[in-house]
């Protein structure tokens, strides 16, 4: 029940000795959801608050409160180097060389309103607006009841080659990353009741989408929840293949999609064996046993 005190800290990579720090105000539980109710509090946070913060080179691009337009920090010092007009409310930022791709929820300062999200990109250096794609709602996730849900949604932009993709409701798509016209889009669940409260991870890798969402359920075995990882071709749009898998998140957090040595890595729910597919079928390449697995406390 004590007073938030937030800020943004930076600190030398090699030793840890603090450079700087920016108080931030406006942000933390009593920002985002005004309920008395702590437990509930805890398990309706704004899980994207993660993704507000990118270093890249020696800048640093973050979002200096909870309704705050995107700031670029010197790295090294913490001095504003400018502030990008038009993108306040932005709720997540990913760089692509000179270029910032944001989610910015026009609703966000309005808890009883839906969200009015759009996919912007955004000039570094100059802070042009390049492009705007609008008319988006996102997913709310976690696990709160509705009279505590917080007012936030979640869309998870992951870059590719050529395209950003989003989640928006039902749909995973495909925005040109040039023009940020839209390419495709693709069901996110062949299923999709109760679909709009599930948490969703999504990785690029070799001209393939993956994206992996938390099913209602959990597995016959024991472990976890259900999940379903599926592939989809960048090119095209068309899905290659699903599989069945496991997920460890807790609560509203979102599932885990892992790439390595080549393969994408899932949790089988009823061996504990971490599987390793082959990124354009499917098919089981490899597998880690159960040992990395225990019970008896949350995954950080």
């Amino acid at each position: 029940n004590m007073p938030d005190k937030w800020f943004l800290n930076a600190r030398d990579a090699f030793n840890g000795i603090p450079l700087w720090k920016l108080p931030i105000k406006e942000w933390g539980g009593e920002c985002w959801m005004k309920q008395p109710n702590q437990y509930a509090r805890m398990f309706s946070g704004t899980y994207q608050v993660f993704r507000r913060l990118v270093a890249v080179d020696d800048q640093v691009f973050a979002t200096l409160g909870m309704h705050a337009p995107v700031s670029a920090l010197d790295a090294a010092t913490g001095k504003l180097i400018r502030s990008y007009a038009g993108t306040e409310k932005t709720f997540e930022i990913l760089c692509h060389e000179n270029t910032l791709l944001l989610a910015v929820n026009h609703a966000l300062d309005n808890k009883n309103a839906e969200p009015d999200i759009s996919i912007m990109a955004v000039d570094r250096t100059t802070g042009a607006i390049l492009w705007e794609s609008k008319g988006y709602r996102g997913f709310k996730g976690g696990r709160a009841p509705k009279e505590h849900a917080s007012p936030y949604a979640d869309v998870v932009l992951t870059l590719g080659r050529n395209h950003v993709f989003l989640v928006d409701k039902e749909d995973v798509f495909a925005l040109d990353l040039a023009t940020g016209k839209k390419t495709w889009s693709v069901k996110r669940s062949e299923n999709s009741d109760n679909l709009e409260g599930h948490s969703t991870a999504m990785a690029h890798y070799k001209d393939i989408l993956f994206f992996t969402q938390i099913g209602s359920t959990r597995n016959g075995g024991g472990l976890g929840k259900k999940s379903a990882l599926v592939a989809v071709d960048v090119a095209s749009g068309k899905r290659l293949w699903s599989r069945d898998a496991a997920s460890l998140a807790f609560s509203g957090v979102p599932p885990d999609i892992f790439i390595n040595r080549g393969l994408v890595w899932i949790l089988d729910g009823q061996t504990r064996s971490f599987l390793g597919l082959d990124p354009a079928t499917g098919a089981k390449k490899d597998s880690i046993d159960g040992t990395l697995i225990s019970s008896g406390f949350h995954h950080n």
